[in-house]
């Protein structure tokens, strides 16, 4: 049942990716906007993510302990320089071309996650930083209107 679940939230959260992506890029050309905007912010949300996702898996190893929190102070550190452009993910994403997605591989597998399973761990990042950028963006909504 819980597998189920999870799969379910997984499609649903593409799908969303995939929709917020299909609107920046038909706003940008309505724009005419025709700038690269690179993968500054976007490398660092995912280097954030996935460094604290391996953190989180590493604590729980033998089932979590209070000391393990201290697994994850390493890449809370990296937190505020992740956050900081989080603005510019979605445009970042939406502008991603085959040479930014191989640095994005690249950075993952820097990470010692060097597998065939570089580049689903790349993707994975990239759908979950889009999702913060989401909530993040929700949040702010909810406030203005509140």
């Amino acid at each position: 049942m819980f597998n189920i679940l999870k799969l379910k939230i997984i499609y649903t959260l593409i799908k969303l990716v995939y929709s917020l992506i299909n609107r920046i890029g038909r706003q940008r050309r309505k724009m005419g906007d025709n700038t690269m905007a690179g993968i500054k912010e976007t490398k660092e949300l995912m280097l954030f993510g996935v460094s604290l996702a391996a953190a989180i898996d590493s604590a729980t190893q033998d089932g979590f302990q209070w000391t393990d929190l201290l697994d994850l102070v390493p890449p809370m550190t990296k937190m505020p320089g992740a956050i900081s452009g989080i603005d510019d993910v979605p445009l970042e994403i939406a502008d991603l071309d085959e040479i930014e997605r191989a640095e994005l591989v690249k950075a993952i597998q820097d990470l010692d996650f060097v597998s065939d399973k570089s580049e689903d761990i790349a993707e994975q990042a990239l759908r979950t930083g889009v999702e913060i950028c989401n909530l993040i963006m929700k949040i702010r909504e909810a406030k203005k209107s509140a």
